[in-house]
């Protein structure tokens, strides 16, 4: 995960929340837990919080609760909301092991 100058306390959170549900994961593997666990990353969903111009690639939050319930009745491990950020999060990931 690569912080941001823009919002420092913000980008430890996130990093802080994908360690722990990766460690969540992996330990309820190893105690052969029947859980799963699903992290949701959304991107730019439209919410009251989403006020101004500018955002990239926004969806709307019914469009976001289908991914996320999709992903969760699937059982996957993560997904990106929208699916786009996908591409974003690998690029990131490339970039983080060239730094």
């Amino acid at each position: 995960m690569l912080g941001g100058a823009d919002g420092p306390a913000y980008s430890a959170s996130k990093a802080y929340q994908i360690n722990y549900l990766d460690s969540v994961a992996k330990l309820a593997r190893k105690e052969k837990i029947n859980c799963q666990i699903t992290e949701l990353r959304p991107g730019s969903v439209n919410t009251d919080m989403m006020k101004g111009e500018g955002h990239f690639w926004i969806s709307t939050p019914q469009d976001a609760a289908r991914l996320a319930c999709k992903a969760i009745s699937k059982k996957k491990r993560l997904q990106y909301i929208s699916r786009r950020w996908r591409l974003i999060g690998f690029i990131l990931r490339c970039l983080y092991f060239f730094k």
